[in-house]
């Protein structure tokens, strides 16, 4: 293996000597032997523009470099390749080999050397490396589990127990806002975070999982954490695991919780279990942030569920709202660590479990309020909050709704949240989608009108309009508004970018979108880092199928993972669907510039995808900076 790369490696910076249109000519007859009918074609993309080919050549020359060059030599290597063929490289590759460069941790002169030749020095602010974290595991290496989703009861009284520790900083943090439920978490503490914040407010917010970088989860009074600070704080929760960990009352607590796992069928004190989990720290950190730094509240998303949350550590004093989203067995991450025992004992998996665990993150007497949801698991709701929980529910449906309005005398069709005295018409939202987001939306609107009306906070229908339109939140699908990919593609070009998500029937709100817009054209740029292959393949194929066979859209894929890459291939072969295949997202961009050059449709909407949430390509949210 190590013989095959160095000889590309040879080749390579062999062709990088070259005069470009020699380079192309190679690039480009390599190519055509591997792949004559279809795939990352460099000559014939765009027939009107020899330029156009020497620049995805030499762009593409330039990434290939970055990868197979070994780290000792890859500065001279790339240095090579910009002297001979700069005026003929974009700055998207040059962009692409910044991001590259700084995944692979590459040293500091070569990030400064594609700067000097053009690449977006911003995307040095952008792509921050979790350097706080980075520094704390090399210092204490194998202290955090590898599996991270691997978590048990002991876990959870370990975080209970350092908060303890550090004198219960979470009963200290600013009026908490505690956000659970299956689908659109992140989305309804963005949508909060945002309204407020354009209220005049200042917040403090926790979410998980990261998407890009760790220190997303952690907006500390409206921004995203510093690395120092971050490493700061971790490290003081080091210390006080030191004091906590071999404490008797400790060691009972553990001892207890291990007799509910096995009860459980999960075996606790199996070796995969031996490490610190990373959630037993985060939940701590997030509260020592939060109570010494300035905020008028604070939003706090689940980790895992409700009642045995790592985030259900505060009480009714602390709570002034919980938010229950959608709830559906089987949608939300952890499920089966949600049981519910039925009438003869046996622990039951299913919506109505699921159901218990998240109302149980209530608190007495503070509201709770709940979004649309399926028939079993609102009676189980409705069972917890009055029964159990002792406070009221705010239901979608019965005291609050949010729909489309009909649009009327040309005006564009907008929002209508009802309810808690309100009737107020919200225009779509400029960013997020209102396919995806119409629901998410209303849930955070009638959060926000609720506390107005109980005194707590001010707040203005421009206000909540001003919200809706700037929130944002990383690979969640949305509209690009501004910046890169907007001046590639012009401003009359819809672009929309995130992950593509299919319900049990394979279907996505994209379709919905599609089929109201017959007449504008589609280019799909698609990757995939997914581990569940089959899957997500198998899911997505009939929606493009159905999209190209209407003769309005084209699909583009691009390698972020080669196994994946080449599965995807296999399926769209396998169904006959037609496509282009590329190397890399840069690309993938210029190819469907030059496709849309060529056609010169009067309306294109552009769609840059990944199907995978873990593993979300963050090239496609950097090249936009």
């Amino acid at each position: 293996m190590k013989i095959k790369k160095n000889r590309w490696l040879a080749c390579f910076i062999a062709l990088s000597m070259l005069p470009s249109h020699l380079t192309l000519k190679i690039l480009a007859s390599r190519n055509a032997l591997q792949n004559p009918e279809r795939g990352n074609s460099l000559v014939g993309s765009n027939p009107q523009s020899s330029n156009f080919e020497n620049k995805f050549a030499n762009g593409e020359l330039l990434l290939k470099t970055l990868e197979t060059s070994t780290k000792d030599k890859v500065f001279n290597d790339l240095d090579s390749v910009l002297r001979n063929h700069f005026q003929a490289i974009p700055q998207i590759y040059l962009n692409e080999a910044l991001v590259s460069s700084r995944k692979r941790k590459l040293a500091a002169n070569i990030n400064d050397l594609l700067i000097n030749y053009g690449a977006n020095k911003d995307l040095m602010r952008a792509e921050t490396c979790n350097t706080g974290l980075r520094k704390f595991t090399k210092e204490n290496p194998n202290f955090f589990r590898r599996s991270s989703n691997k978590w048990c009861q002991r876990d959870r009284v370990l975080s209970k127990f350092l908060l303890d520790e550090l004198g219960n900083p979470e009963k200290k943090v600013p009026p908490v806002i505690h956000v659970t439920g299956s689908n659109g978490k992140g989305s309804v503490c963005a949508l909060i975070q945002s309204m407020l914040q354009e209220s005049g407010y200042v917040v403090h917010k926790y979410t998980n999982p990261y998407i890009i970088r760790n220190n997303e989860n952690y907006v500390v009074s409206g921004k995203e954490i510093g690395d120092n600070y971050y490493y700061e704080l971790i490290c003081e929760v080091k210390e006080a695991y030191e004091r906590v960990k071999n404490k008797p009352e400790y060691l009972k607590a553990v001892e207890e919780a291990d007799k509910k796992d096995i009860a459980e069928g999960k075996n606790a004190t199996s070796q995969k279990y031996n490490d610190v989990l990373y959630w037993s720290f985060s939940i701590p950190i997030a509260m020592l942030a939060f109570s010494r730094n300035l905020a008028d509240f604070t939003i706090v998303e689940v980790v895992v569920g409700g009642l045995n949350d790592f985030t259900n550590v505060f009480s009714e004093k602390e709570t002034i709202s919980t938010l229950l989203t959608h709830i559906k067995y089987g949608i939300g991450s952890n499920d089966n660590c949600m049981p519910k025992p039925n009438a003869l004992g046996v622990l039951e998996f299913n919506t109505t479990a699921t159901a218990y665990h998240k109302a149980m993150l209530g608190k007495k007497g503070v509201p709770m309020i709940v979004a649309n949801q399926e028939p079993d698991g609102l009676s189980e709701i409705r069972r917890v909050a009055k029964n159990i929980i002792k406070t009221k529910t705010i239901e979608y449906g019965r005291d609050w709704f949010i729909n489309r309005s009909t649009p009327q005398n040309g005006e564009d069709e907008n929002l209508v949240f009802s309810g808690l005295g309100y009737n107020l018409k919200l225009k779509k939202s400029k960013s997020f989608l209102d396919s995806f987001q119409m629901e998410n939306i209303g849930i955070a609107t009638a959060c926000l009108l609720n506390l107005k009306n109980s005194n707590k906070i001010n707040l203005s229908g421009e206000a909540l309009q001003n919200g809706i339109d700037k929130a944002e939140i990383i690979a969640r699908p949305q509209r690009i508004l501004n910046g890169f990919y907007k001046d590639l593609f012009g401003p009359d070009t819809e672009i929309i970018t995130g992950i593509i998500k299919f319900n049990a029937q394979g279907i996505t709100p994209f379709e919905d979108m599609i089929s109201k817009d017959p007449d504008c054209y589609n280019y799909f740029i698609y990757t995939s880092g997914s581990d569940k292959l089959t899957r997500k393949a198998t899911h997505f194929v009939p929606f493009i199928k159905k999209c190209t066979d209407a003769g309005n859209s084209e699909l583009i894929i691009y390698n972020h993972n080669q196994k994946i890459f080449d599965i995807i291939k296999h399926n769209l072969d396998l169904n006959s669907v037609k496509y282009n295949a590329q190397n890399y997202l840069s690309s993938a961009l210029e190819y469907t510039k030059s496709r849309m050059d060529a056609r010169k449709n009067k309306r294109n909407r552009v769609f840059i995808l990944c199907d995978s949430m873990v593993n979300f390509d963050a090239r496609i949210w950097f090249l936009n900076t």
